[in-house]
């Protein structure tokens, strides 16, 4: 007979496989009189008798456990990596549509990270990250201005949003339109 864990031959009076250690379900231990007796009934027949040998529940559950716990690793880390997600762009749910300051210019996030501001005469176009609670903005070259990064601290208080320049301290403050 060949063991089911390591596949080498486990001779059929050796109660367990001397290779690895898993016990053999065809043992035959010698009885009194000389003759071998089998200990080991079906899989079938002994869940039927309610009991199960050893041998089958450490050779067919040790399996089952690893995979299952491979399972919950890779579950619970996709479950991580969903609420980093949400966390992340959480930010950016809160700043996209058009808000509008009270001297007429807005300022206009996008889906798709991308957004524009404008002063009533002049647009410029912007992509945007934000992380946590600051948005990096980086206008692209123009014919009104050269390319460059500011962060801003924000804050969405219902529909005012206030972006402080995290550089030079200075507050803008901008309404939903």
């Amino acid at each position: 007979m060949n063991c089911k864990r390591c596949g080498r031959n486990v001779p059929i009076r050796s109660k367990v496989c001397p290779n690895c250690g898993l016990d053999n379900p065809e043992y035959q231990p010698l009885s009194q009189g000389g003759t071998s007796q089998t200990s080991y009934s079906s899989p079938v027949n002994t869940q039927a008798s309610g009991s199960t040998p050893k041998q089958a529940s450490s050779a067919s559950q040790t399996p089952a456990k690893e995979k299952f716990s491979w399972k919950k690793i890779l579950i619970l880390a996709a479950i991580v990596v969903g609420i980093i997600f949400l966390v992340k762009s959480c930010g950016s749910m809160k700043l996209r549509g058009t808000w509008v300051a009270n001297d007429g210019s807005s300022i206009t996030f996008s889906d798709s990270k991308n957004g524009y501001i404008s002063d009533g005469r002049n647009t410029i176009d912007f992509t945007y990250m934000v992380d946590g609670d600051e948005v990096e903005i980086k206008t692209e070259n123009s014919i009104y201005s050269y390319s460059k990064v500011i962060r801003y601290k924000f804050k969405v208080s219902g529909s005012k949003l206030t972006l402080t320049d995290t550089d030079y301290g200075t507050t803008e403050v901008f309404y939903k339109k």
